[in-house]
């Protein structure tokens, strides 16, 4: 299975001109496994971190918890997740 990330689509009109960083969704395709938001970053303020959410394996929302200083950091600590869950059920399906 090949995981990519899929940046969320520019917003179009009016919604461009106050509009922040985009955040990215984590897919093979069919699944979306995670999704990567910023917080704020946009007309509510400055950019705080990056956060991630998952519901594909029990539900998992760190922008509470833990934001992220970077897009990259908080793609790696999702990719970690979902592939650690993958291959925990892989595991159980043996």
């Amino acid at each position: 299975m090949r995981l990519r990330w899929k940046k969320h689509p520019k917003p179009k009109g009016l919604a461009a001109v106050c509009s922040g960083p985009l955040g990215s969704d984590l897919t093979d395709g069919k699944t979306e496994y995670a999704t990567v938001y910023p917080s704020d970053g946009d007309w509510h303020g400055p950019l705080r971190g990056w956060y991630w959410v998952s519901s594909s394996f029990g539900y998992v929302n760190t922008c509470n918890d833990k934001l992220m200083p970077t897009e990259a950091e908080a793609k790696a600590a999702a990719m970690a997740h979902v592939k650690n869950a993958l291959t925990a059920r892989k595991g159980n399906n043996d």
